[in-house]
């Protein structure tokens, strides 16, 4: 890296994977990891993001990740929801750490108070946020990873060279 700052990945981990990534201080690319749904089970979708991040970090070269802290099971409004959540995160930590890539989780409310003002933000106010920005997300789960992107390249714990 010699003197740059850290490639960071930021995830927004759903049904649907939004995701950011680039430096800090630039502009990232970002956009929508699409999982298998309806009866193809957690094995096809965990399958599927695996491939999904192995793409990305070909093409990325991202040396830092951090994501969307799952909510617990209790918060959630399906259990598989939950479920997938939780599984996600625990293949992203475990993808990251076979390959020696710092892995970091924010809270939503945390991230969106840090970024936007308001840790009750909703998901229109974080896509308008976004388009302020010059940002253009597909969608919700793209403008929460950028607004995490934005977060974890702001705060010095992630974004700060090894």
């Amino acid at each position: 890296m010699s003197g740059s700052s850290p490639l960071v990945l930021a995830l927004d981990l759903s049904t649907n994977v939004g995701w950011a990534c680039g430096r800090a201080g630039g502009d990232p690319d970002h956009g929508v990891m699409l999982l298998p749904k309806g009866i193809a089970g957690l094995g096809a979708v965990a399958c599927a993001f695996l491939d999904g991040l192995m793409d990305l970090h070909d093409v990325q070269h991202f040396d830092r990740v951090v994501m969307e802290a799952p909510l617990p099971p209790q918060a959630q409004t399906h259990a598989h929801t939950a479920r997938l959540q939780l599984y996600l995160a625990g293949a992203v930590e475990t993808w990251c750490y076979r390959r020696s890539i710092l892995c970091r989780e924010a809270a939503a409310p945390t991230v969106r108070k840090a970024v936007l003002g308001s840790g009750r933000a909703k998901k229109p106010e974080v896509i308008a946020w976004c388009q302020a920005q010059g940002w253009n997300p597909t969608d919700d789960n793209a403008a929460d990873a950028l607004a995490l992107w934005r977060y974890a390249t702001t705060r010095r714990g992630l974004a700060a060279a090894a």
